[in-house]
């Protein structure tokens, strides 16, 4: 998926898995594409519960009320994360937009362009020095490390799941 869509969903409905109103996509298109990118079908009380119990945890989780994993592409999540290392959120936003914008494949929606996350094969011939533009600093190499590795079959992508 990776694409930074412009999709705004209000009022999902807590007791159901039905939705009050969706903009910009039709139900089944939401169906298809963002219920399980988006993990709403996850019980998060439940998980809550399980590990409240740690006093540190049940802090967290209050602080971070509302947040839910994305199921995001295992390619984009394994880049992101490597560019999340000892990073801050508008620094590690602003590498993965950059990295999108220069790699990704450009869309236009709503007279809006958007890019989404490059493939695998899109970064085919990356080099570190072109992620020392992007900022990515010491994690360039890493990313670099990574995609000839996946490139390579050294490791497969299907083994990180």
């Amino acid at each position: 998926m990776g694409m930074q869509a412009e999709i705004q969903i209000k009022n999902i409905a807590k007791a159901s898995k039905g939705l009050s109103e969706i903009k910009n996509i039709n139900l089944d298109e939401f169906e298809k594409h963002w219920r399980h990118y988006l993990d709403l079908d996850t019980d998060y009380r439940e998980i809550k519960k399980a590990v409240s119990v740690d006093e540190n945890v049940k802090s967290a989780i209050e602080f971070g009320w509302g947040i839910h994993i994305l199921n995001q592409e295992i390619f984009e999540c394994l880049i992101s994360f490597i560019i999340s290392t000892q990073n801050q959120i508008p620094r590690i936003k602003k590498i993965v937009a950059a990295l999108s914008e220069l790699y990704g494949k450009k869309l236009k929606y709503n007279g809006k362009t958007y890019y989404a996350f490059p493939t695998l094969e899109e970064l085919k011939d990356i080099k570190e020095e072109d992620l020392i533009s992007l900022k990515a600093g010491y994690r360039a190499g890493y990313i670099v490390d990574a995609v000839q590795k996946l490139l390579s079959g050294e490791v497969n992508i299907s083994d990180l799941k």
